[in-house]
């Protein structure tokens, strides 16, 4: 998997006290298409405003290439090569299209040379309105989105599809290494449509990292390589279960994932599988067998590790020491199925199954993913080990 060039990590917004976002974290790697999908009210446009520095969130952070970045308004996010083409297009309808694409390149923008292509990045402009090398660099940002018109025609005289491809070029003008597109097909005739997928897809050929927000499973299942479902607004509550039942909008998208995934499927299992054997490793040799305990690998049978799942009384504290360091853990069953809203009508109470009360107390699942390098399994095992030698310390000299 190519380098994670932007991440959102608990990011929530709220406004006048009603939940939009919701600790959600959402990731991209250049070279790839992140799909970002759930029912209309999820938060969807807002995480993507978050990340774009049209929206301020509340909690949370963004790293770009790893590195802490605040963003305090769309400049700076264009700044750090961060583009959203927004469901209702941006555009000033009476300028040309020149003037348009040219107004979203900031400061920091890449030189342009006499032959239309950014050179090396400055900290100033380099071309003068009107000039042969700001004609010839607006003629090549339109010829790589395939829009054939005139840079002086007004914005106003274009479809809604030329318009479409005119936001991709002034991403593209202002050197974004991220663009995020959101419903970006909505208001297209589905020729128009598949022209756009199709440059999409070239995008991510030339390494450029996308994140796709849609409600269409056809075209998310052409195009993403990943998809991240946003449920109730990302909330931590996802894992508590008042009714008995089944969604089917939901099930849908469950279903579009699994499509996608299908491809991977024996490959990510492996890699998972490996994963999860250097992990034990690791364990090992960082002294932490007695200290945590790690999944048991049954003879003859083949697990899957969908989750690296290890169990401590320190869960709690662990995971927010691993926090700190960025190191992103979940726990995914809080409740014991017995305690859960849904099955009240049952009449069990706490204490009923101890061990399995204990077990949601304890349980803490690390970062698994097929790409993971062991570098990066070492990270989490080093910042457990440094956990449990602080705890030593303190309660020695308590």
């Amino acid at each position: 998997m190519s380098e994670l060039v932007l991440e959102g990590r608990d990011l929530s917004k709220a406004y006048d006290g009603v939940t939009v976002v919701e600790a959600v974290n959402v990731s991209v790697a250049a070279g790839e298409i992140c799909a970002v999908i759930g029912e209309n009210g999820a938060g969807k446009s807002t995480l993507m405003n978050i990340l774009a520095g049209v929206v301020r969130p509340d909690a949370g952070q963004i790293r770009l290439r790893g590195a802490l970045i605040e963003l305090r308004a769309p400049r700076k996010a264009a700044e750090a090569g961060i583009a959203i083409v927004h469901q209702e297009l941006q555009l000033v309808p009476l300028q040309s299209v020149a003037d348009n694409l040219m107004l979203v390149r900031p400061p920091g923008a890449r030189r342009v040379g006499s032959d239309g292509r950014p050179a090396e990045r400055t900290g100033g402009r380099s071309y003068h309105r009107g000039s042969r090398a700001e004609t010839n660099f607006v003629r090549s940002m339109l010829d790589r989105v395939g829009l054939k018109v005139d840079p002086s025609a007004p914005v106003s005289e274009l479809s809604t599809a030329q318009c479409q491809l005119l936001e991709i070029a002034k991403a593209l003008a202002m050197d974004a290494q991220v663009i995020i597109f959101d419903e970006p097909t909505a208001a297209l005739l589905p020729t128009e449509g598949e022209r756009l997928l199709t440059l999409i897809e070239g995008l991510r050929a030339d390494g450029k990292a996308i994140l796709y927000i849609s409600h269409a499973l056809d075209e998310i299942l052409r195009i993403a390589d990943r998809i991240s479902v946003l449920r109730d607004h990302g909330s931590r509550k996802k894992y508590q279960y008042d009714l008995l039942g089944m969604n089917s909008r939901l099930d849908s998208l469950q279903a579009a994932i699994l499509l996608v995934k299908f491809k991977h499927l024996e490959a990510h299992a492996q890699a998972r599988r490996r994963n999860a054997e250097r992990y034990r490793r690791l364990f090992r040799q960082a002294g932490l067998e007695k200290l945590v305990v790690l999944p048991v690998q049954p003879e003859g049978l083949h697990h899957v590790y969908n989750q690296f799942v290890i169990r401590t009384p320190q869960r709690d504290q662990l995971r927010e020491h691993l926090r700190n360091r960025g190191i992103p853990t979940e726990i995914y069953y809080p409740f014991p199925l017995h305690l859960q809203p849904a099955f009240a009508g049952l009449g069990y109470h706490p204490g009923a199954f101890p061990e399995s009360e204990e077990a949601s107390r304890q349980v803490l699942a690390l970062p698994v993913f097929p790409q993971m390098t062991e570098e990066q399994q070492k990270i989490v095992v080093d910042g457990t080990a440094d956990f449990f030698s602080g705890s030593s310390k303190d309660q020695a000299e308590v």
